[in-house]
């Protein structure tokens, strides 16, 4: 979980949390299922929301995590850079960028995608990703990538 804290405007080295409003956080989420398909099925748990403030801080139900870095260790880190190499003109480009990204992938860990339900998350195909992520420019889950577009 992510905290956000508000830099302070008359103070620029001090930090004020944001504030929780249950009642504004309850009409939020019925207007989403009014509202956005995406949340229609959506089940709000009325127990949860009255364990939020009616208004103020929720510092008291977060779990603070301490994790002790041994700094030491860091320092023999070995940095590596990645380039493509001048290729002889014999060479074609296709060649010579499937060598590069074959040596790459090679060289590299995979990194593992998100999932919903065992498949990779995509935003092209996953529906309501971009609305469901971006709720502020996309409320009423408008905008979606996978739906069928039209055509010109």
């Amino acid at each position: 979980m992510l905290v956000i804290r508000h830099q302070s405007v008359s103070n620029a080295e001090a930090f004020r949390d944001f504030k929780v409003r249950r009642d504004k956080v309850i009409q939020a989420l019925i207007w989403l299922k009014q509202n956005n398909r995406y949340y229609a099925n959506v089940i709000i748990d009325h127990e949860i929301l009255q364990s939020l403030p009616i208004d103020g801080t929720i510092d008291d139900q977060l779990q603070d995590i301490n994790e002790d870095i041994d700094y030491d260790e860091s320092e023999n880190d070995v940095i590596t850079h990645t380039f493509i190499l001048l290729s002889p003109s014999a060479n074609r480009e296709d060649t010579a960028i499937r060598n590069t990204l074959n040596r790459i992938q090679n060289e590299n860990h995979h990194i593992m995608w998100s999932q919903i339900n065992g498949n990779p998350v995509n935003e092209f195909q996953t529906p309501g990703y971009i609305a469901c992520a971006f709720l502020t420019l996309y409320p009423t889950g408008s905008a979606d990538f996978a739906q069928n577009v039209l055509e010109i």
